[in-house]
């Protein structure tokens, strides 16, 4: 497909939202960590737009937007991105959370018995503050994961993930109203950027690869052709070799995508 890099949705976390709010802000950065000037950042389904300045910043904010349909899960998730548990929940189901410190003490534990169709999310860093190594249990009923968590300086992580087994449950969880959009990137000597967003209310950081002296991304063998699936698409793969099986994933293709136009 004309070189479209498609996201999974595993990993697309937001914060709780207004549908009808929009608040993403964030830099536009290259790859040295320096800021690019003049990026024109663009949220596609909303027709909305800014320019970064000399810092490299951006901020999109709207309080009345157009409301647009809901992202829903088709199959059960359950991610950790930047110290937040997301959960993806296609029928109702028991939904927790279990944070534990390195000796196994628990220090918090959330849960929800009935939680509804929709997307969850629990934050650890506000449940519990340590810069240290942390062991999370999250569930969806009886299935889940297992992460080894280590807060580290700057807002960076190491993560482990390996698979749970059983779960109780009872308690809450925030639900988070998950959008379908894109957020494009263009800048003078890079190449264009676009990426699947699941919350309009988020800080995102982009990084920009240099065009390396060719301009815009040029055609490729698969520019025309019609792409293998429209919308979402389950993928299983099987990472066996690192201890974890089968796993699922959803792969989403943006509505705006054009066949003919290249993308880096």
């Amino acid at each position: 497909m004309c070189g479209y890099r498609i996201f999974c949705l595993l990993i697309a976390v937001g914060v709780s939202i207004n549908a009808q709010t929009v608040n993403l802000r964030g830099k536009v950065l290259n790859h040295a960590g320096k800021p690019i000037a003049n990026a024109i950042v663009e949220l596609a389904k909303q027709q909305l737009k800014d320019t970064t300045g000399a810092d490299g910043a951006y901020s999109i904010a709207q309080s009345e937007v157009s409301v647009l349909p809901l992202l829903k899960p088709r199959n059960k998730l359950i991610s950790l991105e930047k110290g937040v548990v997301t959960f993806g929940l296609p029928a109702a189901s028991p939904v927790m959370v279990e944070i534990f410190d390195i000796k196994g003490t628990l220090l918090k534990r959330v849960v929800r018995p009935n939680a509804q169709a929709g997307f969850y999310r629990c934050n650890v860093s506000d449940n519990a503050r340590a810069a240290k190594l942390l062991l999370i249990n999250a569930f969806i009923g009886n299935e889940g994961l297992a992460f080894r968590y280590l807060p580290l300086y700057n807002g960076k992580y190491a993560m482990n993930p390996s698979a749970a087994s059983s779960a109780p449950a009872g308690g809450r969880l925030a639900k988070i109203a998950a959008v379908n959009d894109t957020l494009k990137v263009a800048a003078k000597g890079y190449k264009a950027f676009a990426k699947a967003i699941a919350s309009y209310d988020q800080e995102l950081n982009i990084t920009l690869d240099t065009a390396g002296g060719s301009g815009d991304a040029v055609p490729s063998s698969g520019c025309g052709r019609e792409p293998p699936f429209t919308g979402e698409k389950r993928v299983t793969i099987n990472v066996t070799a690192a201890g974890t099986g089968n796993r699922d994933y959803i792969l989403r293709l943006p509505g705006d995508y054009d066949k003919n136009h290249p993308y880096p």
